[in-house]
């Protein structure tokens, strides 16, 4: 298993990427930075005039690709709250001795940006963000377009001369991730015969073979999101060689140092990086591929932020009662230590409410039982809803007109609580004075004041 180095009156507007599912921060090359979020997992089987794939074979290893998925995704769920989980969707492309790109799929332009990505390319250089450096090392096959004279039909064939196209790859990754909505996407590419499959470190792609099984499909999947081998003979496998998003060490490695003279002595030989056959996750693959929970809230740090709130409108003097507040709520992704990336985050603001101050403030301590009992009513408020009827986006802008609100001259709080996809609440205080005219008291009213604080699970 080689690893390849390289509501009321509140108007919401949601700004949304390129993609809607596309991470916030990520750019084009981006397609698979962490174990997090959703996937589509697309798997093309490659055929030549000599070797073939027969449905039963075609199903056998679906099957095997599906268990690979499980894996990380039963895992994923064992540890994390829902919003943070990691869900893959298998999209097998093609199969059949030999099947045609135009027969992949009915979408339109699907098989076109398929086509595009099975390319020759010796001279690609590696992209930033790939794990490696220079040129792309050799393959153990490439995929080549082949036409017969006047036709558009080509068959998705493999040779052994030459190196695959990252760049291609990438293109059709985002093709298909954008046409699933997901949020990250690879491609792994199967050969009809027996040999040793490998993949780049967070992508584009693995190279696997007939005789793999879904360990084997479960191991490459870690090298996509993030992890490095840890087994005597990888490059790779040494403790100071810092990994994913998240930059972290490869702890279970079988060697101390980069120089692979000094034995690691607390690596163990069973993981699922390391030894053939094994399923067990250690916690420096969980850490590489962005799994990480340094206070075991079940939300990874990565994810484990809090949305920020942004309020225009200066309230430290009065306002009148057809004010309009207006403000933004927006993510606020971690910011990776790694050259490669900056800050990128799936979290996204999954709703808003408002509820009045005054009944938070009757929650301040009360003889025994009370307080329980005031905890469980309902606040007076009312949840905020975004223009286009649904939460989902990574920043939201937002008016709200006072008028709408029926308030009377005097002071008045509100709570603005802004809840993202993982659970975590920010909150600010709307402290206002309103006054029935401009000129008719200078009253100073209280500044917003943010609170953060997390729901309780």
């Amino acid at each position: 298993m080689k690893l390849c180095i390289r509501v009321w009156a509140v108007v919401l507007i949601a700004v949304v990427p390129v993609s809607a599912a596309t991470p916030f921060g990520a750019d084009s090359n981006d397609t698979s930075v962490y174990a997090l979020g959703t996937y589509v997992w697309n798997v093309v089987f490659l055929s030549d005039a000599g070797n073939g794939w027969s449905q039963s074979q075609i199903n056998t290893h679906t099957d095997r690709v599906q268990g690979a998925a499980d894996y990380w995704m039963n895992r994923s769920r064992d540890r994390f709250v829902p919003g943070a989980q990691l869900d893959i969707i298998v999209n097998v492309v093609n199969g059949g001795d030999p099947r045609r790109v135009s027969d992949a799929s009915d979408t339109s332009g699907y098989a076109d940006a398929l086509n595009g990505a099975l390319v020759d390319n010796p001279d690609y250089i590696i992209p930033p963000g790939s794990g490696g450096i220079g040129l792309a090392p050799p393959n153990p096959f490439t995929v080549v377009s082949e036409s017969e004279p006047n036709t558009t039909d080509e068959f998705f064939t493999f040779t052994t001369s030459s190196t695959y196209s990252h760049f291609a790859t990438r293109e059709f990754n985002r093709f298909t991730r954008d046409l699933y909505g997901t949020n990250w996407a690879f491609t792994t590419f199967v050969r009809p015969v027996n040999g040793r499959s490998s993949a780049f470190v967070n992508g584009p792609y693995t190279n696997a073979h007939q005789d793999d099984s879904s360990n084997v499909y479960a191991h490459e999947a870690g090298h996509i999101f993030g992890a490095y081998d840890e087994y005597s003979s990888a490059s790779s496998a040494y403790v100071s060689r810092l990994g994913g998003y998240l930059q972290t060490e490869n702890t279970n490695a079988h060697w101390q140092d980069r120089e692979q003279t000094i034995r690691n002595w607390s690596s163990t030989s069973d993981s699922i990086m390391k030894t053939g056959g094994n399923w067990t996750l250690r916690s420096g693959t969980a850490n590489a591929i962005g799994w990480r929970d340094l206070d075991n809230d079940r939300i990874p740090d990565i994810l484990d932020t809090f949305p920020v709130i942004d309020i225009d409108n200066d309230l430290s003097v009065p306002v009148t009662p057809d004010t309009v507040l207006t403000g933004s709520f927006a993510v606020n992704p971690m910011e990776s230590p790694s050259i490669w990336w900056g800050a990128i985050t799936i979290n996204t603001l999954s709703s808003a409410f408002l509820k009045l101050r005054d009944d938070i403030v009757a929650l301040a301590p009360f003889e025994p039982g009370v307080e329980q009992l005031k905890n469980e009513i309902t606040p007076l408020g009312v949840d905020l809803t975004p223009l286009d009827g649904e939460w989902g986006g990574y920043e939201e802008d937002f008016a709200l007109d006072l008028s709408e609100l029926n308030l009377a001259p005097g002071d008045h709080q509100y709570l603005l609580q802004v809840t993202n996809s993982v659970g975590n609440v920010s909150e600010q205080v709307l402290a206002f004075t309103i006054i029935p005219e401009p000129t008719s008291l200078a009253l100073l009213a209280l500044g917003g004041v943010m609170l953060v604080r997390r729901r309780n699970r």
